[in-house]
């Protein structure tokens, strides 16, 4: 009895260790988006006052050399006037009112509509056909790509992905640890730190566990601003330098190529997830199934958490597609690009879909690092939906992943928080 009681406490004492830890992550994750978004703020500020201040100069500096037409001004004008073109093409439509919106002979100007989309070439008409004989979304067929570490190969049935480097033992534990304990035998393909760089016990651990883990490196030019080492696709990254969250999509479509269309992928992330059951008992035999388009996302728990409610999720989505664009979806749920699940056909799609846009709005630029925005983005306007079947969203609580973040944060209302097992 006296040493089930020190086992306890010692367990105890490793789960608060785990709250504080996460604790003092969150609020440096807080801090640090926070000024981020500070910085990018006031540089959009300056950036803007320099545009003004160099309009002024073009504009004194063209009238004191001539009165051209707005017509004449737009054909005749160099590059390097290119503000004061854009200021003509504003303008063209007719003097602004000052007592109402811009008019024109024709009438008021057509305002627009709330939640039209903006111009993303994805395309939609999946082929199921051709999966597998297709090249990626960039650049040519992978044909001598990086192979898994410790001479582990892909077995091709299921597969569990996720990006996990430069991780302690222990997280591999609660990851992989717990999947194994819950009864799956299949493929948990992991990106992990080259062996050299592994911390201690997390080669042997991996080995332990059969996990299929690949060596994952990069060349950077700055704090997750990063792209592929030639040597993983076997060639140049075809892709700019860019964050983690979108470098990871590659490794997937790398990945996807290893399994068969009855194949079942669940995507996520790797820090803060733990199993209580084989995430893909309930489909049965993979030689059984049916080939089919099933693509599942998760959201989390709408009554706390909203796209327009989350300072993080409205920014990410508001200032990547726009705010006319965020304005429709503001009272959906957020959806957590964290954890994606479905057949070979639906996450093959989703892959490639989200890859397509990544390299078209390049959110990076906008100094969002976050892949959540696409998400979000994506799925409520049905680019993940096709001619074979529609993406499927379970609200928090239901599906084979409960996303549980928004639960207990310092925004949800006081008589909604409470220990998983009491309240929730």
């Amino acid at each position: 009895m006296k040493q089930l009681v020190i086992e306890k406490e010692k367990f105890e004492l490793e789960r608060q260790k785990f709250a504080d830890e996460r604790e003092r992550l969150r609020k440096e994750n807080i801090k640090l988006r926070e000024e981020q978004t500070k910085l990018a703020i006031e540089k959009e500020k300056e950036e803007k006052q320099e545009k003004s201040k160099k309009n002024k100069q073009l504009k004194q500096k063209s009238s004191i050399e001539m009165k051209p037409s707005p017509k004449q001004a737009l054909t005749s004008f160099k590059s390097d006037q290119e503000p004061v073109i854009r200021e003509l093409r504003k303008n063209k439509d007719g003097p602004k009112m000052k007592d109402g919106p811009r008019q024109n002979k024709q009438g008021p100007r057509k305002k627009k509509m709330k939640g039209e989309q903006i111009d993303l070439p994805i395309k939609t008409d999946l082929n199921m056909e051709e999966i597998g004989s297709t090249p990626p979304v960039l650049g040519p067929v992978v044909t001598n790509g990086m192979k898994p570490l410790f001479g582990m190969k892909h077995e091709g049935g299921d597969a569990i992905f996720a990006l996990a480097c430069k991780y302690p033992k222990q997280f591999y534990q609660r990851f992989v640890g717990s999947v194994r304990e819950a009864g799956y035998t299949g493929d948990v393909v992991l990106a992990v730190s080259p062996p050299s760089q592994m911390k201690p016990g997390v080669k042997e651990y991996l080995q332990e566990t059969r996990v299929v883990a690949y060596g994952f490196e990069v060349d950077c030019e700055g704090p997750d601003n990063c792209k592929l080492k030639d040597e993983f696709l076997g060639y140049p990254d075809p892709r700019p330098y860019r964050t983690f969250a979108n470098i990871r999509y590659a490794l997937y479509e790398y990945w996807l190529t290893y399994y068969t269309d009855r194949s079942y992928i669940l995507i996520l992330d790797f820090r803060d997830t733990f199993f209580q059951r084989d995430p893909f008992e309930h489909l049965g035999p993979v030689h059984k199934r049916s080939v089919v388009y099933d693509l599942q996302v998760f959201a989390e728990n709408w009554k706390v958490k909203k796209l327009g409610k989350c300072v993080y999720n409205s920014l990410w989505l508001g200032r990547c597609f726009g705010r006319d664009q965020l304005e429709p979806l503001k009272e959906n749920a957020v959806i957590c690009s964290g954890s994606t699940m479905g057949s070979l056909p639906g996450i093959y799609h989703y892959v490639r879909t989200m890859l397509t846009a990544m390299d078209r709005v390049k959110c990076w630029l906008k100094n969002i690092e976050s892949d959540q925005g696409y998400q979000n983005y994506l799925f409520y306007n049905g680019h993940f939906d096709t001619k074979y079947g529609n993406a499927t969203i379970h609200h928090q609580g239901t599906g084979v992943v409960n996303t549980i973040g928004a639960m207990n944060g310092f925004r949800v209302p006081a008589h909604m928080k409470g220990p998983l097992d009491t309240h929730w």
